[in-house]
């Protein structure tokens, strides 16, 4: 009597045969998978008024969002925290390389933050965290329902106050983004590359 075949006794052909309506049903789901990632990389609609960009800030700063915060950055701001990053991380690679081991405790400690995040958007969370004071309290200070337009004039940057603060906001790209950091980062990117020319010379000597 013919015993009957048991599954591992077909070969792979005979158990699976894709079919043309096997393969589109997979193209398909690639397709619907990669459709919704583009939806969620999309940024959000360009804020229509400094006063909805204020409130977005604050809003990112009352819910202790540094992600939220970043993206609301206007782009030189932005720019500037990248570099702050890379020439921080570069400084940290060459004193772990080349620095004595006994200067390198101190060099270090200035690009902790740097050295220990992967991009600009986590250095920025890090920086704002240590730097408190500086970079969230005067958001959480600042009164909504008080607040006033400096200049009336709607140019390309505007400055709100309320009570004893000002924050400035910037238009581009057809919407309204805060540039109150602008001047930090641009100070600290000069910084930066300035320290990073003197690791440069010194890890020279070190060879």
């Amino acid at each position: 009597m013919k015993q009957p075949l048991t599954f591992i006794d077909f070969p792979a052909a005979a158990w699976y045969q894709p079919t043309v309506m096997s393969r589109r049903v997979v193209l398909i789901g690639i397709a619907l998978v990669a459709l919704g990632s583009c939806r969620r990389k999309e940024p959000d609609r360009p804020l229509a008024s400094p006063r909805e960009a204020l409130s977005r800030v604050v809003a990112a700063a009352r819910s202790s969002n540094m992600v939220q915060l970043f993206g609301l950055l206007d782009r030189n701001t932005r720019y500037s925290v990248m570099s702050v990053h890379r020439d921080h991380k570069k400084i940290c690679e060459l004193v772990r390389a080349r620095y004595p081991k006994q200067l390198q405790a101190r060099e270090l400690s200035r690009c902790h933050a740097a050295a220990s995040t992967r991009d600009a958007r986590a250095f920025f969370v890090a920086y704002s965290a240590r730097h408190r004071d500086d970079i969230i309290e005067p958001l959480l200070r600042f009164g909504l329902e008080s607040v006033k337009q400096q200049d009336q004039k709607q140019g390309p940057r505007v400055e709100l106050a309320s009570g004893n603060g000002r924050l400035a906001f910037c238009k581009e790209d057809g919407g309204w983004c805060y540039c109150g950091l602008r001047e930090r980062f641009d100070q600290l990117k000069l910084k930066a590359a300035r320290d990073l020319t003197t690791v440069r010379e010194n890890s020279e000597s070190y060879r």
